[in-house]
């Protein structure tokens, strides 16, 4: 079982979501399906998002009072970590609050992945039997022995015509873009005939069957045509320019600017420090922030150009996505509003202070003046006031914010 099957549930319920959008808003255009679907998909899994920001936006409003713990408690790590858990359970904000709605987004991601890959099974549900034997049939193996190319009907393949098959490991029941093989050499040679008579043989002469196979086949592969180029294909077809490449470089550039768009905000809502463990921490992630890309693009290069188109319109969905949770939870403007309030708290409590100071030595000078006065009668002294506890005297301390 490979991981698309583990998530095959969550394919079937997106599938007929697929169908329906490929029949009506997609005007029977795979492009136009896969931008439609993954606009929904992503519209589905906005409210996990949403709520995953406002936990990040929870976690900013406490980052000021984060920095001055950090401050405070230098010294004694295992004190700093026992006061910030004490912080987040005072005010209610859970670390891990983002890990579920991001699970639940990823479930659903594979689920779509699935339905994008394996256009036949879900989208035109052509039974599994019917796939298998049509890969089979334009599957190539290497005979260790005789040195010699062979089909599954054991006929000899010249070298010449090796590019209008597929290896038995890209046609494999393991490999996740076994489909958009065969639809990449369904046509090739005389492919269509070979897999026309496999598809006959499977529904035992029921032809009615094995047509509606063929043309759910054919439908698939002429949607994904562009520009008279097969987004099936690779992008890197050795060091031969094509315009697939681009495909490629766009869907780099897209994952690049979601990243740091997503890291823009989020650097904003963090606790500055100058720990070094957290730099560190800190400095892998902006690491991550450039290698995730950049593997995206490489991984671009080596899939069929359709899944770098999918990739392309969910950057750019993502991009926007990004911006609207920001404007509703703006983590940035959480923690400048907690900034703000912790000022203005402080010079509060700093002007009462010297208010109450000012008022005892007013008092202090009255007295003194009184006991001067040799020809008044001395009133009865007032107590002299107490001094005042440590509480009141002293700033805030992070915990008391």
């Amino acid at each position: 079982m490979n991981m698309m099957e583990i998530f095959q549930p969550i394919a079937w319920v997106f599938g007929y979501l697929l169908r329906f959008i490929n029949s009506t808003i997609g005007f029977n255009n795979y492009l136009l399906t896969i931008l439609w679907f993954t606009l929904v998909t992503r519209l589905l899994t906005f409210p996990f998002s949403l709520k995953n920001q406002k936990s990040s936006m929870d976690r900013a409003r406490l980052a000021p009072r984060i920095e001055r713990l950090q401050k405070k408690y230098a010294r004694d790590p295992q004190k700093l970590q026992q006061k910030q858990q004490e912080l987040y359970e005072k005010e209610g904000v859970s670390m891990t609050g983002g890990c579920l709605p991001m699970l639940l987004s990823m479930v659903v991601l594979m689920g779509v992945l699935a339905d994008i890959y394996q256009p036949l099974q879900y989208l035109t549900q052509v039974d599994e039997g019917a796939i298998t034997v049509a890969i089979e049939t334009v599957t190539y193996k290497t005979d260790k022995e005789k040195k010699q190319n062979t089909n599954s009907d054991g006929a000899v393949i010249p070298e010449e015509e090796l590019s209008w098959y597929i290896s038995e490991q890209d046609g494999s029941t393991n490999s996740y873009y076994r489909e958009m093989r065969l639809l990449s050499v369904m046509d090739k040679g005389n492919n269509e005939a070979r897999i026309q008579k496999a598809l006959d043989k499977h529904y035992k002469g029921d032809n009615a069957k094995a047509d509606a196979a063929w043309n759910s086949m054919e439908n698939i592969h002429d949607q994904l045509q562009l520009f008279g180029v097969s987004l099936l294909d690779q992008p890197w077809q050795g060091f031969v320019p094509n315009w697939l490449w681009l495909v490629a470089l766009l869907s780099g550039l897209s994952a690049l600017g979601s990243s740091l768009l997503s890291m823009r905000f989020a650097k904003k809502g963090q606790p500055q420090t100058d720990d070094p463990a957290l730099k560190k921490t800190q400095g892998c992630s902006n690491g991550m922030m450039f290698t995730m890309p950049l593997f995206s693009l490489y991984i671009t290069f080596i899939v069929p150009g359709a899944v770098g188109i999918y990739w392309i319109f969910s950057n750019l969905i993502a991009l926007v996505q990004t911006v609207v949770l920001n404007k509703i939870y703006d983590p940035a403007k959480a923690r400048a509003d907690a900034q703000r309030e912790y000022d203005e708290r402080r010079a509060r409590k700093l002007a009462e202070k010297k208010q109450r100071m000012a008022e005892a030595r007013e008092r202090q000078a009255a007295e003194e003046a009184a006991k001067k006065a040799p020809y008044k009668k001395k009133k009865p002294a007032d107590k002299k006031p107490e001094a005042l506890p440590e509480a009141e005297t002293a700033e805030p301390t992070a915990e008391e914010e």
